[in-house]
């Protein structure tokens, strides 16, 4: 089986990757290759490049039976996510040219709140566009159901048992402020 993440960064993708490796699915989260035919190594694949819009379509088309994720979050907490972990003002964003692609492909420059809701929003339309007469699943990864609902919700899309562990939360904020210490 196949699955894609086509939730854009800072929307628990990295938690969802590590759901995907309990589930028992090899993951990938931010595989920096824009060919198609690299995507047969892992089973589950999150975050850049795979939430551009004409690369899950194109994804879709080879994958027809693959499963869609989209994660989101609430817009402000998104924001409040981006801004924390500044994922825009790092140096080395873009050293790989599928990563700067994807980022230009979604992303208005300058890189602002007033852009990031306008580019959040098309994101959300053109996912919605695609998937309107398809099966994907949407989960909020960062809102406050329990483990057990969020694995339920995953675990009932995939067709996979619930496993026993506790749901993982990987990369809050204050993770990621662990990582921004020098």
């Amino acid at each position: 089986m196949k699955i894609f993440c086509i939730g854009l960064p800072r929307t628990g993708t990295t938690t969802i990757c590590s759901a995907f490796e309990m589930l028992g699915f090899s993951a990938k989260h931010i595989y920096e290759t824009l060919e198609i035919s690299d995507y047969e190594k892992y089973d589950a694949y999150a975050d850049t490049p795979i939430w551009v819009p004409e690369f899950f379509k194109k994804l879709y088309n080879k994958y027809p039976d693959a499963k869609f994720i989209y994660t989101y979050r609430d817009i402000e907490k998104w924001m409040a996510s981006i801004i924390n972990f500044k994922w825009f003002a790092m140096p080395n964003v873009f050293n790989n040219m599928a990563t700067k692609l994807a980022y230009e492909a979604v992303f208005s420059y300058p890189f602002n709140k007033d852009n990031w809701i306008i580019d959040f929003h098309k994101h959300k339309d053109k996912v919605d566009s695609f998937f309107k007469d398809k099966p994907l699943l949407r989960i909020d990864i960062t809102d406050a159901a329990t483990g057990e609902e969020k694995w339920k919700k995953i675990c009932e899309f995939l067709g996979v048992e619930i496993p026993k562990e506790e749901f993982p939360n990987k990369n809050t904020h204050k993770m990621t402020m662990i990582l921004k210490q020098p």
